[in-house]
């Protein structure tokens, strides 16, 4: 396996979590935020393994968000929307 598409989902008492989905390669992440496009979060996890610098607003790294969100596209496509919708 390539990739896979993980959820998680917003705990009912605990106001600071929040529901999220992403997806892994073996050298990247891309974590988003269902209604806050302005949360997502891409790491480039062969030179950032701890995920310690967001790359999603970096233009330099453009073309690897775009690559994980095509991928992440795809595994919703394939599973389904984890959320029950597509945002």
């Amino acid at each position: 396996r390539y990739a896979f598409l993980f959820e998680y989902f917003f705990v009912a008492g605990v106001p600071a979590t929040r529901a999220m989905m992403a997806v892994r390669t073996p050298s990247a992440k891309l974590m988003s935020y269902p209604g806050h496009p302005d949360w997502t979060e891409v790491f480039d996890l062969k030179h950032d393994p701890y995920e310690l610098k967001n790359l999603a607003r970096d233009r330099h790294h453009s073309k690897l968000r775009a690559q994980l969100e095509a991928e992440l596209a795809r595994q919703i496509g394939q599973y389904g929307h984890p959320f029950g919708s597509s945002e």
